[in-house]
């Protein structure tokens, strides 16, 4: 499907060049900040598994740094758009790195005394404090790749390490997608076992159990509601 935007009213066209006299346009200094630590950026396509592009960087290119702001678009917008555009692989800190990009997710990577420690999307989904009684853990076995990850839900934290392990309740098997699906939404197990998308192993109910402290939400709400 093919999409043609409308040009911008006369009045939302005034109204927006008239809102670049409120903003320090020439100050240059986030697109600085944004570029601070900055070590590599991701490459110009990622692909899933099944070969199907996931990311292609091609498709924001409308948002060059230098690219002035359409009639249609208030300039600060525009411009923030052009800061978060940027993304990679960035050293915060010594020993603290992040990878990031206009998403609604950064991935936190932090080295450790005895190896790194990753937070990413499936951690912060957790409710702390409707997780802290909670003492769980399911083995996660990628059949496109063939590894094992151990997740664990102990103190209100979510944790996991590569390999299986000898103390889980429960092995949940499948590609890549569907186990992420199982994993971010627990109630959907189900539906993915009668689609053979993924096989459960051991104690079924432990995937209720972790459904509780998980927070759901549409991860394309609105940032502004009407």
């Amino acid at each position: 499907m093919t999409y043609t935007p409308k040009a911008a009213t006369p009045a939302t066209a005034a109204a927006n060049r008239e809102a670049v006299t409120r903003y320090a346009m020439d100050d240059r200094q986030d697109f600085a900040d944004a570029d601070r630590g900055f070590i590599a950026p991701f490459p110009d396509r990622m692909y899933g598994a099944d070969g199907r592009v996931i990311f292609d960087a091609s498709r924001f290119d409308h948002l060059a740094e230098d690219a002035p702001a359409p009639d249609t678009v208030d300039p600060s917008l525009w411009r923030q758009s052009q800061v978060i555009r940027k993304g990679g692989l960035y050293k915060v800190v010594d020993g603290i790195y992040q990878v990031r990009n206009n998403d609604i997710a950064n991935l936190t990577v932090i080295e450790g005394d005895s190896g790194l420690v990753v937070v990413d999307y499936a951690a912060v989904h957790l409710i702390g404090d409707k997780a802290a009684t909670a003492d769980l853990r399911i083995d996660f076995h990628f059949t496109d790749t063939d590894e094992t990850w151990s997740a664990r839900v102990r103190h209100g934290v979510l944790n996991a390490r590569r390999g299986a392990s000898p103390e889980t309740r429960l092995t949940v098997s499948g590609p890549k997608p569907a186990l992420v699906g199982a994993l971010l939404k627990p109630a959907s197990a189900p539906d993915l076992v009668e689609a053979g998308k993924i096989t459960l192993d051991g104690d079924e109910t432990v995937l209720r159990t972790l459904a509780g402290p998980l927070d759901e939400f549409d991860p394309n709400f609105g940032i502004v509601t009407p």
